[in-house]
């Protein structure tokens, strides 16, 4: 899991600073390094595609089917996004048997403070790019 974020003042009216999401790199794959799927938001990347798009590994599609390097368009993906197909469409059991409710309601403050780009304009890179490499110790 790669998160790309800079750190913008705070445009409400208060001061301060926030962390602002300008990309990611959210990969499932087995314990050989293999990758399943991979949903991508890169604006600075190497690829001229620059939009949240989603990659799906070759074990995923059928020998012969021309989809190696195809970005397929998702819209912005969240981390609690990518966690519920975790769950629900890989069928790994969670840590917490509160799963769902910490989900919702990370997405539901999400929503609310409208920091989240899914809710707000997309913020470019700016010279402030940091890489955030870590997951939540449980769910």
């Amino acid at each position: 899991m790669d998160v790309f974020y800079e750190i913008v003042p705070v445009t409400t009216g208060a001061r301060g600073r926030r962390a602002a999401t300008t990309g990611y790199r959210y990969t499932l794959g087995d314990g050989e390094g293999r990758e399943f799927v991979s949903y991508q938001w890169d604006q600075r990347g190497r690829s001229p595609v620059t939009t949240p798009h989603l990659h799906l590994g070759s074990r995923l599609v059928r020998p012969g089917v021309p989809f190696g390097g195809v970005h397929r368009p998702t819209g912005k993906v969240t981390l609690a996004d990518v966690l519920r197909v975790v769950f629900v469409e890989f069928g790994v059991e969670p840590q917490r048997p509160d799963w769902e409710a910490v989900l919702r309601r990370l997405r539901a403050s999400l929503r609310g403070s409208k920091r989240h780009p899914q809710w707000r304009a997309w913020t470019p890179f700016g010279s402030g790019k940091r890489r955030l490499k870590a997951l939540p110790s449980t769910l």
